[in-house]
């Protein structure tokens, strides 16, 4: 399933999706998040929209579901019907799956999951 999703307190359709995608999982605003994410980010000396920074973000804070990379489609996740809240990045993207819906500004239905982190 699918829920339209849009955090951004402009209402802007941008390239946000980690801050938008975390602070859908967190509960934290898209300030607050976008906040974090950069200082986190200066500490590294990386930019937060390179997907190995946001890999590295999670895994220090929420729960890494193996999944082999590449090989399930975010629909084959949402099938799974796995309960509680999760993270889960692709190729250019990262999006929010709670309870089996997808929030996000698109449904990236067909992408190839890289990684699936448990947050709650």
């Amino acid at each position: 399933m699918f829920q339209y999703y849009n955090a951004n307190p402009l209402g802007r359709n941008v390239d946000d999706c980690a801050v938008r995608a975390i602070s859908k999982a967190t509960g934290k605003s898209w300030d607050k998040t976008y906040i974090e994410l950069s200082e986190y980010a200066r500490m590294k000396g990386i930019t937060f929209s390179e997907i190995q920074f946001i890999n590295e973000y999670l895994k220090e804070r929420f729960q890494d579901f193996s999944l082999p990379k590449g090989v399930y489609t975010l629909q084959d996740f949402i099938d799974l019907d796995l309960a509680g809240t999760w993270l889960i990045t692709m190729p250019n993207h990262i999006t929010c799956v709670i309870n089996s819906v997808c929030y996000d500004t698109f449904y990236p239905i067909d992408k190839y999951i890289w990684c699936a982190y448990k947050v709650k």
